[in-house]
């Protein structure tokens, strides 16, 4: 097990972070089905203000994981993982509060097979995130299990380049204006490399644990 006893407060912020980065995502794809059918309105502003909000939280957790991993008695290597493979998870809620951000500032009025797209690709980076976070308790734990976990993230991960892959190319068949389809594109791209960062911290875990092991 990485954390003895007296650093159970410091993994129960890990967990919270996981949990408020997983509300993050959960409250894009709510925002990305309610554009779906009613387009970026006053609503939501509202779900991409929450989104915000949820993502400023989880920023705010692990600023403070970083300050108490060098109050508590971990190895110095095991400080860093640790750092890095929060600091990779991050990349996620924050790709996710951008989304609906870009989306409401740029008022991107996306064809409805673009809209269904980005919930699909948002669903597939939301799905990487709650197994991820399974894999990183598995790992806190000296658990056994990670391999399959894994697997299932680039399962989420292949998913979601195919449907990227599939919109843009739908896209650009399209009779959009072509400054509409290159925003399109710039929108799905961004909601598609959710999944990406997603397998980026499942690699980085997999070495983590290996390192735990020796």
């Amino acid at each position: 097990m990485l954390f003895s006893h007296r650093n159970d407060e410091l993994r129960d912020k890990i967990r919270c972070y996981l949990s408020v980065s997983g509300e993050t995502l959960e409250s894009c794809s709510t925002g990305l089905r309610h554009y779906l059918e009613h387009g970026a309105d006053l609503h939501f502003e509202a779900v991409a203000a929450k989104t915000h909000s949820l993502e400023h939280d989880a920023d705010t957790i692990r600023r403070e994981i970083e300050v108490d991993l060098y109050a508590h008695s971990l190895l110095p290597d095991s400080r860093e993982d640790i750092l890095l493979l929060i600091e990779r998870l991050d990349l996620m809620p924050n790709q996710a509060e951008d989304v609906l951000r870009q989306i409401h500032i740029q008022c991107l009025d996306l064809p409805p097979f673009a809209r269904q797209g980005l919930i699909e690709l948002a669903e597939a980076g939301r799905t990487a995130l709650t197994l991820l976070a399974q894999g990183v308790e598995l790992v806190l734990q000296g658990s056994p299990g990670l391999a399959d976990i894994l697997r299932q993230v680039d399962d989420a991960e292949h998913t979601g380049d195919q449907v990227e892959q599939q919109l843009v190319a739908r896209i650009f068949r399209s009779d959009l204006p072509t400054a509409d389809k290159i925003l399109a594109r710039d929108i799905i791209y961004s909601a598609g490399s959710i999944c990406d960062f997603a397998q980026d911290v499942g690699f980085f875990l997999s070495i983590f644990a290996v390192k735990r092991r020796e």
